[in-house]
C-alpha cells in the first residue's frame, strides 16, 4: 500500500507539471467528457477554454469553473455511491482550490520590485506549498481510489489526470 501511495503522488506531481498545458490549453476541450455544464454551481456552458467575446483566456476562477463542471461530469459517469461521494468530495473540493490557486503565483512586475533572493525565497515558499496540496490531494484521491470498483478505476484513470492543475 506504501508503494501504492507513493506511485500516486509521482503520478500527481508529474500530472502537475503537466498543468500549466491544461490551464492554457482549457482542460481536455470538446471531446472529452461531453458538453454543458449549465446550471451546476451558477457556472455557464462556455467550457471551450476561451471567452465568448474572444478576448484573454480565462483566469483562474474561469479555469476552477471549467474543471468544476469536468468533474461534475465524471462523478456523474462514475455511479458513486454515498461512501464514495463523500471522498469524492473531498477530493474535488481540494482540486477546486488548487485550480483557483494554480495561476501565476507572481506577476513579473512583483519579482522585478523585489530582490533576487526575496523572489527566489517566494517562488519557492509557493512551490512548497504547491507540493504540500499535492501530497494532500494524492492521499485523497488513493482513498478514494482504493473504495472504486474497477469499472470506475477505469473510467478515472481516463479522465482524473487531465483535471489536476
Amino acid at each position: 500500500m506504501k508503494n501504492f501511495q507513493k506511485s500516486i503522488g509521482i503520478a500527481l506531481l508529474l500530472a502537475a507539471l503537466g498543468g500549466q498545458a491544461l490551464a492554457q490549453y482549457g482542460g481536455m476541450g470538446g471531446g472529452g467528457m461531453g458538453g454543458g455544464g449549465g446550471g451546476r454551481r451558477g457556472h455557464g456552458a462556455d467550457t471551450t477554454g476561451t471567452s465568448r467575446t474572444g478576448e484573454a483566456p480565462p483566469g483562474p476562477q474561469a479555469r476552477a469553473s471549467q474543471v468544476n463542471d469536468k468533474l461534475y461530469d465524471l462523478r456523474t459517469r462514475m455511479q458513486l455511491t454515498p461512501e464514495q461521494g463523500k471522498l469524492w468530495d473531498s477530493m474535488s473540493d481540494q482540486i477546486w482550490d488548487m485550480t483557483v490557486h494554480a495561476g501565476p503565483a507572481r506577476a513579473p512586475a512583483e519579482d522585478d520590485a523585489q530582490s533576487a533572493l526575496l523572489a527566489v525565497q517566494r517562488r519557492a515558499a509557493d512551490a512548497q506549498d504547491r507540493a504540500t496540496r499535492l501530497q494532500k490531494l494524492g492521499d485523497t484521491i488513493g482513498k478514494l481510489y482504493s473504495a472504486l470498483t474497477p469499472e470506475q478505476q477505469r473510467i478515472s484513470d481516463q479522465s482524473l489526470p487531465a483535471l489536476i492543475p
